[in-house]
């Protein structure tokens, strides 16, 4: 399990790469990495939504969606600071370990959280950067 989230969480790190290499390339591309990231974000949370009701664990569910919708009102009003709700949404994927401890579920949630870091990462790269420089 352990391997799986390292894996997960390393789609961040390699979205982070990806930007330092690609500077002159990420502002055209920006708008296109917000919605891959919002896609697959959605994607991930309507799997988690499946299982959480297969498995009627209603109290994760509502905390799930609480934190969601807080992650959604930070990512629309702090367009600036846009690794806030990143933040949020990796709350909610290392948590799910959790509960998904083996099978299919757990599979589908490590590929997906991988991909939602590489844009996550490209698109926080200039906000973590300016952080830095503080």
């Amino acid at each position: 399990m352990i391997y799986n989230l390292l894996l997960a969480m390393s789609g961040f790190f390699v979205g982070l790469v990806i930007a330092a290499l690609t500077k002159e390339e990420i502002n055209s591309g920006r708008s296109y990495f917000i919605l891959i990231k919002n896609l697959l974000w959605a994607i991930i949370e309507i799997v988690l939504l499946l299982f959480l009701i297969q498995q009627r664990q209603f109290l994760f569910l509502t905390i799930m969606i609480i934190i969601s919708i807080l992650a959604l009102v930070l990512e629309l009003r702090l367009k600036s600071k846009p690794w806030l709700a990143i933040i949020l949404v990796y709350v909610i994927i290392i948590s799910s370990y959790w509960l998904l401890e083996q099978g299919n579920y757990l599979y589908l949630i490590t590929v997906l959280a991988f991909l939602y870091g590489l844009p996550a990462g490209t698109i926080c790269n200039p906000g973590l950067r300016h952080l830095l420089k503080k």
